[in-house]
């Protein structure tokens, strides 16, 4: 009981300090120094000094321990309730702590700086520091790790509820994030950051930083990821359950979402942008960038992508139920649709643009633009394609029930519509259009031109032969108007 112990001097110094009720080491000098304290109830221990200094503190209730100093210090603590590792000094400093209670762990310093706390119930671990630092936190219950250095930082945090783990730093920081319940993950810093979370329940990475940034989410229920930098930036969620996936950044963006339940990703960044979700119910991808952009959704129920953007632009949409595409860009723009029920293509852009849409039910595809455009329906029920556009523009449909073809454009214009019941093909442009209907009962064309125009109107009969050509006509460069009626 009561037992203090105070040793101020230098070289080779040690402290040994056994037994029970208010025990206080105070170790205060130079080289060697070592202080031991292994006992019960409110024990402390403080260290101030230089070279080879280490603290031991083995014991339960009220634990605390501080080192100052200099070079190769290191401090561990295993105890119960409120235990407190304070370190503060510069070289291959370590720091760990084992207990549990109200477990704390300050590291500031400098080079080689390691902090490891297991333990449960209310732990932090506060580093900041320079050079290599390390953070790991592996227990239960509202656990934060907070890492502010530079230089090669690692925090890595393993427990259950409330976790938290912020880093701050530069140079190939990393930050893991493995537990349960309200997980979340902050990084900010500068080259090649990684951010990765495993878990259930309300997680969140958020990572802002620049140069080769990943973010890796895997978990379930709420999930978000946050990617704001530049740079090689990769964001991949891994879940179910309202998925949020955000990526603003230049340079090498990637993401990718594979979950099921109110997905969403948004990709907002220059250069080589892709976004890929794979998932179910309420899929959303919105891609907004330059250069090389590229959105893939490959789902069910409610998908939907919108990408706008310039350069080699590419929207791909494979899935079922309340389909949509939206591409809005310049450069060798496709949107590709391939599913049932309810499905709409819109692309407005320009150079090279093409629209493919295979599927079923009320589909409509819609074509905006300049320049070598196509658009390409196959499905069936309620089929509409739209080209509105100048140069080269071809319409392609295929498919059944109440289909029709609309080109209203310049320069090469084609419309071939091949279908059955209700097929209309409207051209209305100027130079070489035409116009060519294969089909069963109920067929239109309506041409409307200026300067060299082909109609053809075919009836084919229940036995699959085609009935002769129904009207021809070459229109002179002062005819402005011919419409040709065809019922099969």
């Amino acid at each position: 009981s009561g037992n203090t112990v105070i040793l101020i001097g230098q070289s080779g110094n040690t402290v040994i300090l056994i037994g029970q009720s208010g025990n206080t080491v105070i170790l205060i000098g130079q080289s060697r120094n070592t202080a031991i304290l292994i006992g019960q109830s409110r024990n402390t221990a403080i260290l101030i000094g230089q070279s080879y200094n280490t603290v031991i503190l083995i014991g339960q209730s009220c634990n605390t321990v501080i080192l100052i100093g200099q070079s190769c210090n290191t401090v561990i603590l295993i105890g119960q309730s409120c235990n407190t590792v304070i370190l503060i000094g510069q070289s291959c400093n370590t720091a760990i702590l084992i207990g549990q209670s109200y477990n704390t762990i300050i590291l500031i310093g400098q080079s080689y700086n390691t902090a490891i706390l297991i333990g449960q119930s209310y732990n932090t671990v506060i580093l900041i520091g320079q050079s290599c630092n390390t953070a790991i936190l592996i227990g239960q219950s509202c656990n934060t790790a907070i890492l502010i250095g530079q230089s090669c930082n690692t925090a890595i945090l393993i427990g259950q509820s409330y976790n938290t783990a912020i880093l701050i730093g530069q140079s190939c920081n990393t930050a893991i994030l493995i537990g349960q319940l309200c997980n979340t993950a902050i990084l900010i810093g500068q080259s090649r950051n990684t951010a990765i979370l495993i878990g259930q329940s309300c997680n969140t990475a958020i990572l802002i930083g620049q140069s080769c940034n990943t973010a890796i989410l895997i978990g379930q229920s709420c999930n978000t990821a946050i990617l704001i930098g530049q740079s090689c930036n990769t964001a991949i969620l891994i879940g179910q359950s309202c998925n949020t996936a955000i990526l603003i950044g230049q340079s090498y963006n990637t993401i990718i979402l594979i979950g099921q339940s109110c997905n969403t990703v948004i990709l907002i960044g220059q250069s080589c942008n892709t976004a890929i979700l794979i998932g179910q119910l309420y899929n959303t991808v919105i891609l907004i960038g330059q250069s090389y952009n590229t959105a893939i959704v490959i789902g069910q129920s409610c998908n939907t992508v919108i990408l706008i953007g310039q350069s080699y632009n590419t929207a791909i949409l494979i899935g079922q139920s309340y389909n949509t595409a939206i591409l809005i860009g310049q450069s060798c723009n496709t949107a590709i649709l391939i599913g049932q029920s309810y499905n709409t293509i819109i692309l407005i852009g320009q150079s090279c643009n093409t629209v493919i849409l295979i599927g079923q039910s009320c589909n409509t595809a819609i074509l905006i633009g300049q320049s070598c455009n196509t658009a390409i329906l196959i499905g069936q029920s309620y089929n509409t394609i739209i080209l509105i556009g100048q140069s080269c523009n071809t319409v392609i449909l295929i498919g059944q029930s109440c289909n029709t073809a609309i080109l209203i454009g310049q320069s090469y214009n084609t419309v071939i519509l091949i279908g059955q019941l209700y097929n209309t093909a409207i051209v209305i442009g100027q130079s070489c259009n035409t116009a060519i209907l294969i089909g069963q009962p109920y067929n239109t064309i309506i041409l409307i031109e200026h300067c060299c125009s082909l109609v053809e109107g075919h009836h084919t009969a229940s036995d699959g032969h085609v009935h002769g050509d129904l009207s021809r006509h070459a229109a002179n460069q002062d005819h402005l108007l011919s419409s040709v009626w065809v019922e099969g």
